[in-house]
């Protein structure tokens, strides 16, 4: 059902949330009903169940916490997702990979032994590096020289190879097949469509086998968590083609090797470690193709068919970071191609991933560090991108939030994300996670509810209906795009390129909105039905700009449209590509040039402003101001955010298409009129601009305040731990406003109370309270009527009535539970003061 903006001020929406919520065994029935009860009054009408991991997957004791589970969530109305596998992540096919020899993961590995020739009948063990593995099958070995390569004939003798070598240095390339790897040996072969199956067999039938009269009723779908190659860790953003490690393999591979390149196959294949001569560009290109469209056929689409077959939708994500998304490793190789079969694009924001501000180089977390620009710039768009070329998904996609920040993760900064992933076009979202484990669970905090002890709890609802009305607003409509960047995959599998957060930083912070594409979508057939003649047209979005990073190598079919396109402008970045990557047309470098435009990314930022790309002419450069236009139907509408961590900002703005421009603070549900198109965004603050012609009863009128009052800071503490609330105790008397964990109470996490009384020579009957200084949520009553709670700046409220004489003003502050709870992934991050720290100021 397609909901209208008026819909969205009735308080009529959708649900777009779906969290975690773990299953452990030791949990009896009680705390499962309990917690199923929590989520719902978090206004959440679904939840996706994960084994973490569950003593019994699969099998009676499931069987039954399923049961239990199903029976709760249809007393409320609610549906469910079920994790698919026993542990992330998915591959693992409940541990019963075992059970089906010869299927587990298989990966090529090479050893190099060196020769100097001419050289007769000498001989070397087919079985490289000692020790041998048990599960090595020798597959031939590739004697390498400086101006030839030569397939040794497998003359095999007692596990000898015999050969021959003409004059000089050769490198022979020993090449087998192996089930032993660093890591998850006991994996599915997702190069291999029957090893693809134990996961079905395993998982997705026997749900089935259970329930399935509540498939695509109570049961929604499935959740594929984090699935890759596995052929290594992979960790460490180094599991790039061209690196000495094990790849992915299986006797499809070879298949597809052998009808690309022929018998004489595996002469290409030391070009995969070793950059031999022009050729090894693409030949990595191609074994990537093959193994990413392999995963993608095997894994993704075999997976999406069977939910589509069982009248239930298919949804995950894939490992992103560190460039894992375009990786082998821990990765699946390409964004776009390995969620192909899901019903919506995926991604996951977790362990400190999105931290505001630092949008740049590199920041550290509690295992390594992460690259922010990419987080910030690249991520978000490339989920919704995906979400929005792909029919299937319907602009559907989903991104998995909050997990292993740790505890000084509170409602703020959840909400910052939040706004960061809507405003990219992101609109569902996987909260991580209800834990109904023992406080504290040290497995990836922050957990929401937490046995009753996070003190932020009570205010989780207000969020969760925010994510759900942005959400429902920015769903079944289109984003009004102005350019197109390319995805940079195939860019790094071939040699030098530039990464597509690059251009996107700049587009997105001169608010020229955007989408990031993959070089697929330029073929003649493609995997989202697409035909791409001369204009840049992709379901109902024109884009007037296309943008290629820089690639040593680019694209054929990119090329090709290149050069026959019209009516878009075509910039490369950085420099021009040599070459193109297969060689399958004739490269024109002069056409190229020719028809496109070459600049810095300090030139293209230049480009921007001078030709006024954005539909939003600002005063000046605002860097950190997020925009949306939203098109759904009839209407269209803007979303602005301020993504600044401190700073403040105040612009005039131009809404095309509206002449009566009203602002909507979705959070706390407040409608103004706009003045001069002036809009003011505290940090962390987001709003949305519509035309207000005919929803004149929903705007709340503005008062025009020219006095203020600032009150004293003596005040009354008290204070109330989570389980405690709202019982206070302790109670202190303080002349001046302090952080409450620096000088108070170092490790308190909960609510500290701040009573406020004074006296008033007149009656004022409207007034604006307004706080600074907040750590983090506050929440206000005045003379015992409560005027709500505020969980990011601004803390403002309105319609106050203050009474002549004795005046009572009481602010709840709440912190997070960092103070109290030790863990790693807080640990490596700044902690944030406690309390009321400036002094409240009345406006009337």
């Amino acid at each position: 059902m397609k909901h209208t903006l008026e819909d969205i001020l009735k308080n009529k929406y959708e649900n777009h949330v779906l969290p975690f919520f773990w299953q452990k065994s030791e949990e009896d029935e009680a705390t499962i009903v309990e917690y199923i009860q929590k989520i719902y009054d978090a206004d959440i009408r679904e939840f996706c169940i994960e084994s973490r991991p569950f003593e019994g997957f699969c099998e009676e004791p499931w069987w039954q916490r399923v049961s239990l589970i199903i029976n709760e969530a249809k007393k409320r109305g609610m549906r469910i997702w079920i994790l698919d596998d026993i542990h992330f992540p998915t591959g693992l096919a409940n541990k019963k990979v075992k059970n089906y020899p010869g299927l587990n993961k298989k990966v090529l590995k090479h050893h190099v032994v060196n020769v100097v020739g001419p050289c007769n009948n000498l001989s070397l063990s087919i079985y490289q590096p000692y020790p041998v593995e048990k599960s090595a099958e020798f597959l031939g070995a590739v004697a390498v020289g400086m101006n030839q390569t030569i397939v040794l004939e497998n003359n095999v003798v007692d596990g000898y190879l015999y050969f021959d070598l003409p004059e000089g240095r050769w490198d022979i390339y020993v090449l087998n097949s192996s089930s032993e790897t660093d890591v998850a040996p006991d994996y599915i072969n997702m190069m291999s469509k029957e090893s693809c199956e134990i996961l079905i067999k395993e998982v997705y039938e026997k749900h089935y086998e259970q329930f399935a009269d509540e498939f695509g009723q109570t049961i929604v779908g499935f959740f594929s968590d984090e699935p890759g190659f596995q052929n290594e860790k992979g960790l460490k953003s180094d599991s790039l083609i061209g690196k000495n490690m094990p790849l992915p393999w299986s006797q499809e591979v070879l298949e597809k090797l052998r009808g690309l390149y022929g018998e004489n196959f595996m002469a290409k294949i030391p070009h995969l470690w070793r950059l031999i001569n022009e050729e090894t560009p693409t030949i990595r290109k191609q074994f990537m193709d093959v193994v990413t469209e392999l995963y993608k056929e095997n894994f993704s689409n075999a997976l999406g068919s069977w939910c589509q077959q069982h009248r239930v939708k298919y949804i995950g994500h894939i490992i992103e970071d560190r460039e894992s998304h375009a990786r082998l490793g821990v990765g699946a190789g390409h964004f776009y191609r390995s969620m192909i079969g899901q019903d919506m694009a995926g991604s996951d924001i977790i362990s400190n991933q999105l931290i505001p501000g630092l949008d740049s180089g590199q920041h550290s977390w509690a295992r390594g560090v992460w690259d922010g620009e990419f987080f910030h710039y690249a991520l978000g768009k490339m989920t919704s991108s995906l979400a929005r070329i792909d029919p299937k998904k319907q602009g559907n996609s989903m991104t998995e939030v909050f997990g292993a920040y740790g505890w000084h993760e509170g409602l703020k900064l959840m909400k910052w994300i939040l706004d960061h992933l809507l405003i990219r076009g992101v609109n569902n979202f996987v909260p991580h996670a209800f834990s109904p484990a023992p406080f504290p669970d040290d497995d990836c905090p922050p957990h929401f509810y937490a046995q009753g002890q996070n003190p932020q709890f009570r205010y989780f609802r207000k969020l969760m209906t925010y994510t759900n009305k942005m959400a429902t607003l920015l769903s079944d409509g289109q984003i009004k795009a102005e350019a197109a960047v390319i995805y940079h995959a195939e860019s790094e599998w071939t040699g030098s390129y530039m990464s597509c957060q690059k251009p996107a930083r700049v587009l997105t912070q001169q608010q020229v909105d955007f989408d990031i594409l993959p070089n697929d979508l330029f073929k003649e057939e493609n995997d989202y039905s697409i035909v791409l003649d001369k204009k840049l047209q992709i379901n109902g979005v024109e884009y007037s700009l296309l943008v290629v990073p820089y690639s040593e190598y680019i694209d054929d079919d990119l090329y090709q449209f290149i050069c026959r396109s019209q009516e878009v402008t075509v910039i490369f970045i950085g420099d021009y590509p040599i070459a193109t990557m297969e060689n399958k047309v004739n490269f024109d470098s002069a056409l190229l040039k020719e028809k496109t435009q070459l600049m810095s990314l300090e030139e293209f930022e230049v480009y921007l402003q001078e030709n006024e790309i954005s539909e939003y002419q600002l005063e000046k450069k605002q860097p950190y101001l997020r925009a949306v236009h939203y098109q759904k139907d009839t209407e269209e509408y803007y979303m602005f955010f301020n993504e600044h961590p401190h700073n403040p900002i105040e612009t005039k703005i131009s809404f095309p298409g509206i002449k009566n421009p009203y602002r909507f603070d979705v959070l706390n549900n407040r409608v103004t009129q706009i003045r001069d198109g002036r809009v003011s965004l505290e940090a962390y603050e987001s709003c949305v601009i519509f035309e207000g012609a005919g929803k004149e009863a929903f705007v709340k009128e503005e008062s025009l305040y020219t006095k203020k009052m600032v009150l004293a800071e003596q005040a009354t503490l008290s204070f109330a731990k989570a389980a405690e609330y709202p019982e206070f105790t302790k109670e202190v008397k303080l002349d001046k406003l302090v952080d409450v964990t620096k000088c108070m109470a170092s490790t308190f996490a909960g609510t500290i109370r701040y009573e406020f009384n004074w006296y008033s020579e007149q009656e004022i009957t409207t007034a604006k309270i307004e706080l600074q200084g907040v750590y983090e949520i506050a929440e206000v009553s005045l003379n015992g009527e409560k005027l709500g709670v505020r969980i990011c700046p601004p803390y403002e409220f309105f319609d106050c009535r203050l009474n002549k004489g004795r005046n009572q003003l009481i602010i709840d502050v709440t912190n997070t539970l960092d103070k109290e709870v030790f863990e790693k992934h807080s640990a490596a991050q700044v902690r944030q003061p406690s309390g009321l720290l400036e002094p409240v100021a009345i406006f009337y």
